[in-house]
């Protein structure tokens, strides 16, 4: 019996940098299918400064998506952060749930039910509003609206 064969490490080495389109800008807003590619729990202290919250430690979940069934945008990514201590965050993880029937267990901590995303063969889609804000750099990012979640229809 022979052992199997190793897969060989994908070479990118002879891609032409001055050839790579740098140009991306973000999505038109619009309603998008989006898959769920991981729901990351982090800690982030908060140092806003007259923020109820200023110095506690707070969970964010960190939201990766993949546009799919898009002729145009399909394989683009999204991200988008869930602050769990605002009602906006909390509503987003609320229509997730609600939209995939990924469902919190009882006595199932937010950060326990979040990693679960990152596990699902196939993963989760939502359908959701993306749009844009201007982020502290000045620079136009993408983001999912977390009210407009909802479940894929088809």
């Amino acid at each position: 019996m022979t052992a199997p064969a190793m897969e060989q490490p994908i070479d990118f080495d002879h891609i032409r940098l001055s050839d790579v389109d740098d140009s991306r800008q973000p999505l038109p807003q619009d309603y998008y299918t989006l898959e769920i590619n991981k729901l990351e729990p982090v800690k982030i202290t908060i140092n806003k400064e007259g923020s109820a919250l200023k110095g506690q430690s707070v969970t964010v979940l960190k939201g990766s998506f993949t546009v799919v069934d898009s002729d145009k945008y399909s394989s683009r990514k999204v991200w988008t952060d869930f602050w769990t201590p605002y009602k906006a965050g909390q509503v987003g993880l609320s229509k997730i749930q609600t939209s995939t029937g990924v469902q919190q267990a009882e006595g199932q901590s937010i950060p326990e039910w979040a990693t679960q995303f990152g596990e699902l063969n196939p993963p989760a889609r939502i359908q959701a509003l993306v749009d844009t804000r201007k982020g502290d750099d000045g620079v136009e990012k993408n983001q999912v609206n977390p009210f407009s979640i909802k479940p894929v229809t088809n």
